[in-house]
């Protein structure tokens, strides 16, 4: 015969334990899932390439928290300029691992980074641009690519056929009549 009271505490006792049992293994899963590059997943592009998706490989840190590339070439790229970067990254909303300080980032840390007003490669529209990218001289302004082999091979032979369709796609705001009364305009002609 079976004393229930008993057989009641030992199905009592296996339950603790495996309840204990489950918790040690899903709660550590779980802060280790929130703490692993899988959390970082909310950025799901590149910021320089934004058309490409991260590789959990390349990764960089700005101010501790991490951000992602898709390929070596972007990791040096930023590694070189991680400011001017950030910021444009930012303005596009690239980056969701910084919303909270966006506004304060944007106004305070890097209120000092100058953005060209060219942001994309009129050759690689889907490639951000900066200030240290390779650049032509044409019609008296720069413009710049991602790939320095790009201007031989792609521009130069078409350049006033290629200038035409970035001007059409809107890559190019520098060549963009300025309004009257514009204060950049007016400083230039001072």
């Amino acid at each position: 015969m079976v004393n229930l009271p008993l057989f009641s505490v030992g199905i009592r006792a296996i339950q603790l334990v495996m309840r204990a049992l489950i918790r040690s293994f899903f709660v550590p899963l779980s802060c280790l899932l929130l703490w692993s590059p899988l959390a970082s997943f909310a950025q799901p592009i590149c910021p320089i390439m934004i058309d490409t998706e991260i590789d959990i490989d390349e990764v960089v840190e700005y101010g501790n928290v991490e951000v992602f590339m898709c390929c070596s070439t972007c990791t040096r790229l930023w590694n070189e300029n991680p400011e001017y970067y950030l910021k444009v990254g930012l303005i596009l909303d690239l980056l969701p691992q910084f919303a909270e300080q966006k506004e304060k980032m944007l106004t305070e840390d890097l209120k000092d980074v100058e953005l060209m007003e060219q942001r994309f490669c009129p050759l690689r529209p889907e490639s951000v641009v900066s200030p240290d990218s390779p650049y032509v001289e044409y019609q008296g302004k720069k413009i710049y690519f991602f790939r320095e082999r790009d201007i031989e091979r792609r521009w130069d032979p078409l350049a006033d056929e290629r200038f035409a369709e970035a001007r059409e796609a809107g890559l190019l705001p520098q060549f963009d009549e300025k309004p009257e009364g514009d204060s950049e305009a007016e400083a230039a002609s001072e």
